[in-house]
């Protein structure tokens, strides 16, 4: 076990030297956990320990861990890469396309014209978008809100066909896809 320790070393020197606030290590087999220790602190302000149970806010990085997770599922054949995720996620099934608004600002949807699968879902190739970067997502979200305030209710798939300004090959790429949070009743 020489070399635990040794890495042991490296994290408890570099926590202590302040490159690093703290760190949780984990190493395992299929069969069991070897290695899992803490170093440093929880919180630079506070006086508090890292411990091997320490709950962290990871945001983006839950994508990698999301994909390991399926792409073993993959591996058992408990998933396909190509199969359509809906049946898995039902609100992923019937996704809508926002079009573009018609001249009374109501937006124009009509039915995605494939299902999503997981490689799409994995290789971020399924048209999701975030409203801040996408202006016409921004105003479909502000129209639901003002429903949801009304008690209307909105699909709970919403996509946006727009396409995003021609780049330096003058290729159009779609940009646009949200999942909306209110399902209809």
């Amino acid at each position: 076990m020489r070399n635990l320790a040794e890495i042991d070393q490296v994290l408890r020197r570099s926590s202590d030297a302040a490159e690093i606030p703290g760190v949780v290590a984990t190493v395992g087999t299929s069969r069991e956990v070897i290695y899992h220790v803490a170093f440093g602190k929880r919180d630079l302000s506070k006086d508090q320990p890292m411990t091997t149970n320490s709950v962290f806010w990871i945001a983006s990085m839950t994508k990698a861990i999301t994909a390991a997770a399926a792409m073993q599922l993959v591996e058992q054949d408990k998933l396909s890469l190509h199969e359509p995720v809906g049946k898995l996620l039902p609100h992923l099934a019937n996704p809508q396309v926002l079009e573009n608004f018609g001249a009374d600002g109501e937006p124009k949807l009509r039915p995605a014209k494939t299902a999503i699968t997981l490689l799409q879902l994995m290789t971020h190739t399924a048209s999701f978008c975030y409203d801040m970067w996408n202006d016409s997502m921004a105003t479909y979200l502000e129209k639901l809100a003002i429903r949801a305030l009304a008690g209307n209710t909105a699909p709970t798939s919403i996509f946006s066909a727009r396409r995003s300004r021609p780049q330096a090959d003058k290729a159009w790429t779609p940009t646009c896809v949200t999942i909306c949070s209110r399902r209809s009743k």
